[in-house]
């Protein structure tokens, strides 16, 4: 009986800590040489969640897990049980969700950017199709007076509304020039909209409902930061939290003051307190406490004496959330002996489903799992190892899966961030992830261990503004990195790591004046890169040309710069390579271009895409003596020596592109942020098509374009 337990214990723990699965038979077509390796990861994404009540006025969480399409959850918090899983059709996600004050669930999506209102009175969910600020993608949705809603977008820095009945509301951009409206709160008192903009710089936009006048009112010393967002109004109060500080402030709307807070813990006086939740609880039975989480603890925040500490349990312990932001609040009755009159109830995390209750009058603490399903994920990248493992990398939710090609199995691993680009250096892998900047080594022959295996090198947010880390290559000596600089930012940089000494980077930041850092390849000792005229998020461009560089790690010095095109300029170059004619190989915007390293000059190009921006870009020599190069979900294969390129055909768009043996491995999907399915290509040139004219792209969005 024992040895039996034992057993299924092992197969639970099996199950929990790491997926190893055969996939079912391959879709492939010896007809074209592609092969659909199906889905790679499964996980639990969730952005933001709402409480509310379900048809029997039961206490429920809504909640949007990312799949496709994404599934709006609904979850019992007494019985902690699973009553509805509804499929937001052609949603990849939500970072938008709210209730309004009649009980209607409001969603608004990302990727088709769509509305949707669920009624859990008739358990209906209506489509809406596109809000008004016809944006891919939505945030920051609150509910308004009389079951109305409002919410943000993506692009223009629109807001968007809806009635109770589903008539939608117009607005113009409430701050022109700006990216992201990201947030949103309603004042009924003064019957006005809070907009949290987010852009070069943060602003909070107070307007009319009525007149639709707008007006400006976070102080300009908080402007500095690059967006404000997570927006509260609680008893007269505006609470906003600031990026990248992660810091909230609380700010008089009347006056436009920011109040002056005490921490308790040190006794010190401050403008802000740190916060990783999605804004502050609702207004606490006490009337005047408010609770937010930073680092993964619990922590109240005092109104009437403007001052903040951790919270601790019925054991004098700091409530600790294992590393979770909260993502949701509500305040619950659950008529038990621990657990009189209201207590709160949150959301934590935006991977595991995990949960809280803590009731302030027994400070009783309790941590559990609520059962939101697994969804398979949208891969975002791909890289192949030595041996016979292929590496995939999940958007957004960072978890990352091998695949084995001898025995078609799939093994999911943990996560380690999303990775924007990766290497390999002794039989170890390096990630550069997003956000942060930050670099990580993993090394798959030792077991998974968070924050040891992989272990965090550094981040280079603060101290250098670096945020994207889009290209990292080895020399075989050193790791190097190239990034985005911060949202708001200029000036990219080229990082150079030694793999001995990996915690002190060297930076060299604006190695190209204002312009980031998209690609990376070697050369005869030398670094050649290339750049993108682009700023950080929510910026416009200075430069007007991206650049090819040469950087001699031995000098430390910038060899030059060079266009990559003749008679033609260039926005982005996000994919090198060299090829066997010792030429530098690149995709330069819907360009596939050659460069003589050591003439400097260009020596081939040809335009492949129309209207082309280098998404999902890469491009690899093959042991059949051609180049094989994927940009804006098309495949292309090259003879160097010939200089002619052909147009290999697919179903779905491709992105990504990693080489072992003689197969070729990408991602599909109508972006490189969508798309589950991992597709292996053995190249054969009779299923190639000679390019008359430029081919058009088979992205479909186009936000975050790298």
């Amino acid at each position: 009986m024992k040895k039996q337990k034992l057993l299924s214990f092992l197969f639970l723990l099996c199950i929990f800590c790491y997926s190893v699965f055969p996939l079912p038979a391959s879709h492939a077509d010896s007809d074209t040489g592609f092969t659909n390796l199906g889905g790679q990861i499964k996980g639990i994404t969730i952005y933001e969640s709402a409480f509310g009540k379900d048809k029997k006025g039961n206490d429920v969480v809504f909640a949007v897990v990312t799949g496709e399409p994404a599934q709006l959850a609904v979850v019992d918090l007494k019985t902690r049980k699973l009553l509805k899983l509804l499929p937001l059709e052609s949603a990849t996600g939500a970072w938008a969700i709210t209730v309004a004050t009649d009980g209607k669930v409001w969603v608004g999506s990302y990727r088709n950017g769509h509305v949707y209102c669920y009624d859990p009175k008739t358990e209906e969910l209506k489509d809406l199709g596109r809000s008004s600020a016809d944006s891919d993608v939505l945030f920051g949705l609150s509910s308004g007076p009389d079951g109305s809603v409002y919410g943000g977008s993506y692009g223009k820095a629109k807001i968007f509304g809806y009635t109770k009945d589903g008539k939608p509301l117009s607005f113009d951009s409430v701050s022109p020039g700006d990216t992201y409206a990201q947030d949103t709160v309603y004042n009924p008192d003064k019957k006005a909209l809070y907009i949290g903009i987010g852009s070069s710089k943060a602003k909070v936009i107070q307007m009319d409902i009525n007149t639709k006048a707008t007006k400006q009112i976070l102080p300009s010393k908080y402007q500095t930061q690059s967006e404000a967002y997570d927006l509260n109004y609680i008893s007269g109060k505006l609470f906003v939290k600031l990026h990248s500080a992660f810091q909230t402030i609380v700010l008089n709307p009347e006056t436009e003051e920011v109040d002056t807070l005490t921490d308790l813990t040190t006794k010190q006086k401050t403008d802000s307190f740190p916060s990783d939740s999605r804004g502050v609880s609702p207004l606490a039975p006490d009337g005047h406490s408010v609770y937010y989480s930073n680092k993964g603890f619990l922590l109240r925040y005092d109104i009437k004496s403007k001052s903040y500490a951790p919270v601790v349990d019925n054991k004098k312990k700091p409530i600790d959330l294992q590393k979770n932001p909260v993502i949701g609040w509500t305040w619950v009755e659950f008529k038990e002996k621990n657990y009189p009159g209201k207590t709160l109830v949150g959301l934590a995390g935006n991977y595991e489903g995990k949960a809280f209750r803590y009731n302030p009058q027994t400070h009783v603490f309790e941590y559990f799992q609520l059962p939101f399903p697994p969804q398979p994920i949208d891969l975002f990248n791909v890289i192949a190892d030595s041996k016979d493992k292929i590496y995939t990398n999940a958007y957004l939710n960072g978890r990352i899966s091998s695949y084995q090609a001898q025995h078609n199995i799939v093994k999911e691993i943990g996560r380690l961030g999303q990775v924007e680009g990766w290497t390999w250096f002794k039989g170890k892998l390096y990630a550069g992830t997003y956000p942060d900047g930050k670099l990580l080594v993993y090394d798959p022959n030792k077991p998974w261990k968070d924050e040891e295996n992989p272990k965090l090198l550094f981040k280079l947010r603060q101290g250098y503004e670096q945020n994207r880390p889009l290209a990292v290559i080895t020399d075989q000596t050193n790791i190097y990195m190239g990034t985005t600089p911060d949202y708001g930012k200029y000036g990219g940089a080229l990082t150079v790591v030694n793999p001995n000494k990996p915690e002190t980077p060297v930076v060299y930041r604006n190695i190209v004046t204002d312009q980031s850092i998209a690609s990376l390849t070697t050369f005869r000792g030398k670094i050649w890169g290339g750049t993108s005229i682009e700023g950080g998020g929510g910026t416009k461009p200075k430069a007007t040309e991206a650049k090819l560089f040469c950087f001699d790690p031995k000098t430390k010095q910038k060899v030059g710069e060079y266009s990559p095109l003749l008679l033609k300029t260039v926005k982005k170059i996000t994919a090198l390579t060299i090829g066997e004619d010792g030429n530098i190989w690149g995709i330069a915007d819907g360009y596939i271009f050659a460069f003589n390293p050591l003439l400097k000059i260009p020596v081939f190009q040809q335009q492949v895409v129309e209207n082309g921006i280098g998404q999902g870009a890469g491009i690899q020599m093959h042991p059949n003596h051609h180049l094989y190069a994927v940009t804006d979900g098309l495949l292309f294969s090259i003879n160097p020596l010939l200089k002619y390129v052909r147009y290999i055909p697919y179903s779905a768009g491709l992105y990504r592109l990693t080489i072992q043996g003689n197969s070729l491995y990408m991602k599909d999907g109508t972006a490189v942020t969508t798309g589950k399915n991992l597709i292996r290509y053995l190249p054969d040139d009779s299923h190639s098509i000679k390019i008359e004219i430029p081919i058009k792209s088979k992205v479909k969005y186009r936000f975050n374009d790298f």
